[in-house]
This record gives C-alpha cells, sequence and structure tokens, in this order.
C-alpha cells in the first residue's frame, strides 16, 4: 500500500492484488480502501492462469468505535463487484474516482475462484 503524488489528487492509495491464484482458501484482503477527500482507490486483478476465473470483491466501510457496514466504493469502471469474469493472462483495473468532498474509507476482501 503506498501513498503516491499525482497531478489531478493530492495522493493515490495503490493496492494491486498480483494473480487470482490467491493462498489462504482463495481470499485476499486488502487493509486500507478510501476514496473522497482527494483520495483514490486502485485495484489490479491479474489472471496469470491460462483459464478464465472470477473473483469477487466485498467491501466495509468504517463507522465508529471500529464497527463497520457493507459499502460499495464508486468504482470507475463498474458498479458491479460480484464474479468479475477475467480471461486468461487478462488483466483488470478498477479505480475509485476520489472527487468527493469528503473521505469515506474502510477495508476489503478479495474472494477467486
Amino acid at each position: 500500500m503506498n501513498r503516491i503524488a499525482t497531478t489531478p489528487w493530492k495522493a493515490v492509495l495503490i493496492i494491486a492484488l498480483a494473480g487470482l491464484g490467491i493462498p489462504c482458501a482463495g481470499q485476499a484482503i486488502l487493509p486500507q480502501v478510501a476514496d473522497g477527500g482527494n483520495w483514490r482507490t486502485a485495484v489490479m486483478l491479474v489472471n496469470m492462469t491460462t483459464t478464465t476465473q472470477t473473483a469477487s470483491l466485498n467491501f466495509f466501510q468504517d463507522t465508529s468505535q471500529g464497527a463497520t457496514v457493507n459499502w460499495n466504493p464508486p468504482f470507475v469502471e463498474t458498479s458491479v463487484t460480484q464474479n468479475l469474469s477475467l480471461a486468461p493472462g487478462s488483466t483488470m483495473y478498477l479505480h475509485t474516482p476520489g472527487t468527493a468532498p469528503f473521505l469515506t474509507q474502510g477495508w476489503g476482501q478479495v474472494s477467486a475462484g
């Protein structure tokens, strides 16, 4: 997870998941997801196999005192984050616009297979 300065935004939060052959029972955690207040999140899914793979992303927004609620970050490329199909050797990029006036943040979970 890195903060990178860019021209149109103050900073960018980039989370990259390399490959859908995710260990640990087919799941990975995205520990920090943010959008708004000049922050945005980019997610990169890469299918390094020779067969079509699917991935589902679930997000949880931080509320108060450590609690979370289901969240659908506003990805530019799609509003659907379940059963995303990736062709063999393909890459899918998803990013939030970061243009909301206030920061919303939380975490995500990627399930593959």
